[in-house]
């Protein structure tokens, strides 16, 4: 079990545990949310279903969505008010 604090920490451990053996799997992620992200007054941990990478069209800054199970997604911005994004990539999916 890992507690990683960042996309670029999980992108970085997943490289080097493929690294070290190329049958590892990810079997199971759990996103922490703080209570200004997951806005239900509390921090919560939910299981993760995918991590995208999101580029701002205006001025090429990134930003994250987490999709959660049940269907939830958060948006770790340092924007007040998201702009249009193209998804660039997925980091990582469950599926």
């Amino acid at each position: 079990m890992y507690l990683l604090g960042s996309v670029q920490d999980l992108e970085q451990a997943i490289r080097e545990l493929h690294d070290l053996h190329d049958r590892f799997q990810v079997k199971e992620t759990q996103l922490i949310s703080t209570r200004a992200m997951n806005n239900t007054g509390r921090w919560a941990m939910e299981p993760l279903l995918e991590i995208s990478e999101l580029t701002d069209d205006r001025d090429g800054s990134v930003s994250y969505k987490y999709t959660v199970e049940g269907g939830q997604s958060y948006l770790d911005s340092a924007l007040e008010t998201p702009t249009k994004f193209l998804k660039t990539r997925t980091i990582f999916s469950a599926a």
